[in-house]
């Protein structure tokens, strides 16, 4: 273990005045090399880059879990990601901290055991059994093999590579829109994989453009992303998600997606409200989240809308599916 044992922080950036500033500040205080998107994103940089680097150089994840996490898409990105790594790295352990009541665990880590901190003013005796946990001073359960039920998250008819390379571009389109066109960091996201899997020292170049051309004609071929005319010199010409490929990436890798989804049909159906500003304040989701559900109702021709993404009119055949959604 490093000297210096290297944290990785997932919170909800609510919560940063009231708990997470101080216990990072007193993470550091007891030569924990806490990672923290304030003090490791600048101005200019990727946010999706440096969080999967942050990610990637972490010994352990601590999850913060609040009342405020489950209001980020972002932050539960991050949960997701973490998971994954503590499953399949038998070595990285996971630490969850409860700050709140009455807040929902993931059921991939549900057994593990959590710290719950019930005075976020006064909270010595937690902070050193988390620090007994990191600095290995302390047992912890390590999450094991994935139960039968999370394997479904891989994709019909492809890897597991696939499926990886897949999960990390949706997890790039969060913050860039499920509309974007993905050319040059199609290569990072590859890279990042390999090296995950394989260690910096042991990829070059070609590997790495094997690696992706492959996957990007099996996720073309089953339609998961489709292709743009800009080619850019790259052994593959620009991809970008179709509708069935954030369905899948939705479905699968998004937490609570059934929900947010009905949240989302109940806000329209129901409260009547079509524009994208109403939506947003009313939905609590990401406006790239939004706009790609939106997509995927216009395209199932459930609902009329513009290119702004307000909607003009809900279908008769939308009027079924929603009202069979949220009725049964």
């Amino acid at each position: 273990m490093h000297d210096n044992p290297k944290v990785f922080i997932c919170h909800s950036s609510e919560d940063k005045e009231s708990f997470v500033n101080n216990f990072v500040d007193n993470l550091f205080k007891r030569g924990i090399d806490a990672w923290v998107d304030e003090y490791e994103i600048h101005f200019g940089d990727s946010i999706i880059e440096k969080v999967n680097e942050g990610l990637k150089n972490s010994d352990k994840g601590i999850i913060i879990f609040s009342k405020n996490l489950n209001n980020s898409q972002f932050a539960l990105a991050e949960v997701d990601s973490i998971i994954y790594k503590g499953i399949y790295e038998k070595s990285y352990f996971i630490i969850p901290v409860i700050i709140d009541d009455d807040v929902e665990i993931p059921e991939l880590i549900n057994h593990v055991s959590g710290v719950k901190i019930t005075n976020i003013e006064n909270y010595d005796n937690e902070l050193n059994k988390i620090c007994d946990i990191v600095f290995g001073r302390h047992e912890l359960s390590v999450l094991g093999e994935p139960p039968s039920y999370y394997k479904l998250n891989q994709l019909p008819n492809c890897t597991k590579q696939n499926t990886e390379i897949f999960r990390r571009m949706g997890y790039y389109c969060l913050e860039n829109g499920f509309d974007a066109e993905l050319d040059i960091i199609l290569l990072s996201i590859a890279r990042e994989y390999l090296e995950d899997i394989k260690g910096e020292n042991s990829i070059d170049q070609e590997e790495i453009e094997e690696v992706i051309v492959d996957t990007l004609d099996i996720l073309e071929e089953y339609g998961y992303i489709k292709s743009y005319d800009a080619h850019l010199g790259l052994p593959f010409v620009s991809k970008g998600f179709t509708s069935k490929g954030f369905y899948f990436y939705f479905r699968n890798f998004i937490i609570d997606s059934d929900k947010i989804c009905k949240d989302v049909i109940s806000v329209i159906y129901n409260d009547k409200k079509f524009e994208v500003n109403e939506l947003l304040s009313s939905c609590n989701i990401s406006q790239n989240l939004l706009n790609a559900l939106i997509r995927l109702f216009k395209e199932k021709e459930f609902i009329i809308c513009d290119n702004q993404y307000n909607i003009l009119k809900i279908t008769p055949k939308g009027k079924r599916y929603f009202n069979k959604i949220l009725n049964g």
